[in-house]
């Protein structure tokens, strides 16, 4: 791949010759900016840097000022704001919450037939998720319950979140009619609730419960 011009034998270079080489070479890489704004995101192009323009497929990078909360639009200098979308299995969709996160690698690319053919960004990269998985194990012993009545115990669980799923693990012998659910009311705590949906009384059959927890962050 050759440059604009090339200088091999050129006895008379001119400085327009020079510049669009250098133009050519700018073109190529990404335009390191600081970062500032959260929904509303500006990137100034640093020192000495070529000048920008929104050229198709022209990448910024910078680190994220903070993490946004709903949908963003981008600025790179002066140029026009324009908003960001991430890529999916459905295609350019545009950002929602926390696909930006503050302090981390922020890197978006010009692509001239997003917003409907008024261009817009590509989030390049964002910051992937972490899965997270852990369980424990809890005796519990209920009092009987009543035909049409719950009942409610919480197990400790550290580093869950609220939003996480949580499945439930059984005892050999488990009472039937009674309907048990799992979920996370606090952080480091899930919440169990059964419910009798028979019509007499039943006793939750005690024993040790396998409680596993999965999310992300």
């Amino acid at each position: 791949m050759a440059l604009p011009f090339a200088f091999t034998g050129n006895t008379t270079p001119t400085g327009e010759q020079l510049d669009a080489d250098f133009n050519a070479l700018g073109a190529l890489v990404p335009l390191p900016c600081t970062v500032a704004g959260t929904n509303a995101i500006t990137l100034t192009p640093l020192t000495d840097t070529p000048t920008p323009a929104y050229a198709p497929y022209a990448q910024y990078t910078g680190i994220a000022s903070a993490t946004n909360t709903t949908t963003v639009v981008a600025q790179v200098g002066a140029l026009a704001q324009l908003p960001v979308f991430k890529d999916t299995v459905a295609g350019p969709v545009q950002l929602s919450g926390r696909e930006i996160v503050q302090n981390t690698k922020l890197i978006l690319m010009y692509d001239p037939t997003l917003n409907s053919g008024g261009g817009g960004f590509h989030l390049v990269s964002p910051p992937a998720a972490n899965t997270r998985s852990n369980s424990t194990t809890a005796s519990i012993g209920l009092a009987a319950l009543l035909p049409q009545t719950g009942t409610l115990t919480t197990v400790l669980l550290s580093s869950v979140q609220v939003g996480d799923t949580i499945d439930l693990g059984f005892p050999t012998l488990v009472s039937l009619g009674l309907i048990w659910q799992g979920y996370v009311n606090n952080v480091g705590t899930v919440a169990l609730t059964v419910f009798n949906m028979t019509s007499g009384t039943v006793t939750p059959n005690a024993g040790t419960y396998m409680i596993a927890a999965r999310g992300f962050s």
